[in-house]
């Protein structure tokens, strides 16, 4: 990345960490992968001057996102995009309450990232995985979950690579990871990252942006 680089981190609760509404920098990217990604690249990069921004916002769907796109991304200009979202879709999905099925839910993600590469020539977006384990709750109705889960997956890979735009596969790097520890170490509840979670997440968004080993 760039010097300068202003990265704006954008999804829901997993992203969002109970992040401040303020101008604190020790508050206002949350306590989780937002913050563990800037603290890695402030100490390491610290010569490209790099700011972080967290818009995430707890429970949010794509839906959700999209009504607040100009305030809180298009408006903050960003030099990179990266944005986690899709698991509160699915989730209403697998529970037959939602009001976005699938097709839907590609139609929104691809408006608003054509919207942010047309308000953003130069910029750079960074589309990190959705994913779940079968913890808990997330247990009733895995099969169904497994599927909506692996659909999304490939809207998000197929647009991704229809646009040109960085894929970040997490599913696969979860159930890695749970091979050495029980899947409530990564996902607690099948889909809120622990803090190993949370940095697992960081690990491999700094990996595979910087195109470094960790």
């Amino acid at each position: 990345m760039k010097k300068n680089n202003r990265i704006l981190f954008q999804g829901d609760s997993i992203t969002d960490m109970r992040r401040s509404r303020g101008d604190n920098i020790s508050h206002n990217l949350g306590h989780g992968y937002v913050y563990i990604i800037a603290s890695y690249l402030s100490l390491n990069y610290h010569f490209k001057n790099y700011s972080f921004i967290n818009r995430g916002v707890a429970q949010d769907k794509i839906e959700d996102i999209s009504k607040r796109w100009h305030k809180d991304t298009l408006s903050l200009k960003p030099d990179t995009l990266s944005i986690l979202a899709g698991i509160n879709n699915i989730g209403a999905i697998v529970n037959d309450n939602g009001t976005t099925d699938l097709i839907k839910f590609r139609d929104i993600y691809i408006e608003l990232l054509n919207d942010f590469k047309k308000e953003m020539s130069g910029s750079s977006i960074i589309i990190c995985e959705p994913f779940s384990l079968p913890v808990d709750k997330r247990m009733k109705n895995w099969t169904k979950r497994k599927q909506v889960l692996n659909e999304t997956h490939d809207i998000l890979k197929e647009m991704s690579s229809d646009l040109d735009i960085q894929y970040i596969e997490l599913q696969s790097v979860f159930e890695e990871a749970s091979k050495l520890k029980p899947y409530e170490y990564w996902l607690y509840d099948g889909v809120h990252p622990s803090p190993a979670g949370h940095a697992l997440i960081a690990k491999t968004w700094i990996k595979e942006v910087l195109n470094i080993e960790l």
